[in-house]
């Protein structure tokens, strides 16, 4: 009799280690899951930046070659007026 007490003392305890671990798995899996969401945002956020600095950097080097090309053209301007009076 002793015997089959002892079992069934040793099987609650396995029972309740088991629904221990499986709510630490079940925290456990919530944390990777934000963790998940949290780095899908984050990348999200990263890929979305990488065109917009693209395009950032591309305007500013078309703004500087208009710049370039509006320095020249007023030169040549200044140049054919300079000449002409």
């Amino acid at each position: 009799m002793a015997l089959i007490s002892t079992l069934a003392v040793t099987k609650q305890q396995k029972n309740k280690e088991d629904r221990v671990l499986v709510k630490k798995f079940s925290l456990s899996e919530r944390i990777v899951q934000l963790g998940s969401l949290r780095q899908l945002t984050l990348g999200s956020f990263v890929l979305a930046l990488i065109p917009l600095i693209a395009l950032l950097w591309q305007s500013q080097s078309d703004l500087a070659k208009v710049g370039q090309m509006t320095t020249l053209e007023t030169r040549f301007v200044v140049e054919i007026v300079g000449d002409v009076q």
